[in-house]
């Protein structure tokens, strides 16, 4: 079983792998490259959110300076009077992590 693998059965795993690194590491280029297009394109913000995170609402924003080590764990929908970011432990989406 590779460390990935055991990442996303929620076992442990080493975080020094070399697949591990390069997502991370992946992660950090997609938030780099969010946090520079302009505030005020909401637009271009929602498509990157789409291309980097693993589920999003519609409507859905996320202010500046954001940061994540993988975005394919994090859904962010849209609720009434209230928007919430779902972090997960697993990819099967039934574990919640926090809500923010």
């Amino acid at each position: 079983m590779t460390e990935l693998e055991k990442c996303n059965a929620g076992l442990e795993y080493s975080y020094a792998d070399e697949e591990l690194v390069a997502r991370k590491g992946r992660a950090i280029r997609w938030c780099e490259e969010y946090n520079a297009i302009n505030g005020e394109d909401y637009d271009a913000q929602y498509a990157y959110l789409q291309k980097m995170l693993g589920g999003v609402g519609e409507r859905v924003w996320i202010a500046k300076t954001f940061n994540c080590d993988c975005g394919k764990n994090i859904f962010a929908f849209e609720w009434p009077l209230l928007r919430k970011v779902l972090f997960l432990d697993e990819p099967s989406g039934i574990a919640a992590r926090s809500l923010l």
